[in-house]
């Protein structure tokens, strides 16, 4: 079986403090690990998230070696979103069977 490798991009959407929601917003395919890797990389060192709306800059921390968490200061909060080089191991249709990947 052909790996399945995707870049996974979690983030903080929505506006007022009550309707803020931690979301994947992005899912894309990759060709390999490697290049899995370096795509999420660059969008911890350049992604602009929705929040905040005026960054002050950005921390990047490696928590692993596929993961990736930005802390993104604020004018009045702080942010942070996390970037992964993710492998589908498992796919299952609504039944819960599983499909092929």
């Amino acid at each position: 079986m052909m790996e399945n490798w995707h870049v996974l991009l979690e983030e903080t959407v929505g506006f007022g403090r009550n309707s803020y929601r931690w979301v994947l917003t992005k899912v894309a395919l990759c060709a390999d690990r490697d290049e899995a890797r370096k795509r999420a990389y660059a969008l911890a060192k350049d992604y602009q998230p929705q929040h905040p709306m005026s960054p002050r800059g950005r921390r990047v921390f490696q928590v692993g070696n596929d993961t990736w968490v930005v802390q993104v200061p604020g004018t009045t909060a702080d942010y942070h979103f996390r970037v992964s080089a993710a492998l589908l191991v498992a796919e299952f249709d609504k039944k819960g069977d599983l499909g092929s990947i």
